[in-house]
């Protein structure tokens, strides 16, 4: 028992030490603004033209620290007009961004002939989960 219970003690202290930087991943809901500046700095370094819309804010059910922290999702669409290569090398920067993101879709049209490895229209369905307090 004592050895279970140094165990849970010292998986804590591992756990706490991370709790700010998981929460931190959290953005406020009504400020997502530091999400479209890293998204921005991306496309820029990518020469990509972007635009990026979101929907309001709904609950998902679940709660961050003392359960008074109501965790949101907010479904966004982003759409990139590059080719495809580029844009997988947008995709793996922005699964490197420390806020929870989830990519649920990612379709490609294009009008050449030549396909998606010219010109594109790729459009970015996800979903960017947020806390609804604004201080942690």
């Amino acid at each position: 028992q004592n050895q279970l219970a140094s165990k849970l003690v010292s998986d804590y202290k591992k756990v706490s030490a991370s709790q700010t930087q998981v929460e931190h991943a959290f953005l406020p809901e009504n400020n997502v603004l530091e999400f479209v500046a890293a998204v921005d700095s991306i496309a820029s370094r990518h020469a990509i033209i972007h635009t990026i819309h979101f929907d309001t804010p709904t609950f998902t059910g679940f709660t961050l620290g003392d359960d008074t922290d109501p965790v949101t999702k907010v479904t966004f669409n982003l759409t990139l007009q590059t080719n495809a290569y580029i844009a997988t090398q947008f995709l793996k920067e922005l699964e490197q961004l420390p806020y929870f993101v989830d990519v649920n879709s990612v379709a490609i049209s294009s009008q050449k002939e030549t396909g998606w490895k010219d010109q594109s229209n790729i459009t970015i369905q996800g979903v960017l989960y947020t806390r609804s307090k604004q201080n942690i």
